[in-house]
């Protein structure tokens, strides 16, 4: 399973960790501010999942907007797959 999100620096610079915050919030029920953690917490095994990421090389929140929608674009695009990833919804 896959889910690819994106976490801009944010005026504190925490963007990494305030979006992880709010995905374990929304999967313990606490929150409902993540979007794709509404639909990955809803598998059997949400608790196994592995959290991995891609620094970007330019972290100006245009670039990495661009960048998760060009990873989500490229993901539903290979034969094997043909759809976006499970919790990408939408753009």
């Amino acid at each position: 399973m896959i889910y690819i999100g994106l976490a801009t620096h944010g005026s504190r610079r925490d963007g990494v960790h305030r979006r992880l915050k709010q995905y374990r919030r929304t999967g313990a029920g606490t929150a409902d501010t993540h979007g794709g953690g509404v639909w990955i917490f809803q598998l059997e095994d949400a608790a196994n999942l592995i959290v991995c990421w891609r620094a970007a090389d330019d972290e100006s929140d245009a670039f990495v907007a661009a960048l998760e929608h060009h990873l989500i674009a490229d993901f539903a695009a290979r034969p094997e797959h043909g759809r976006r990833p499970f919790a990408n919804r939408k753009d």
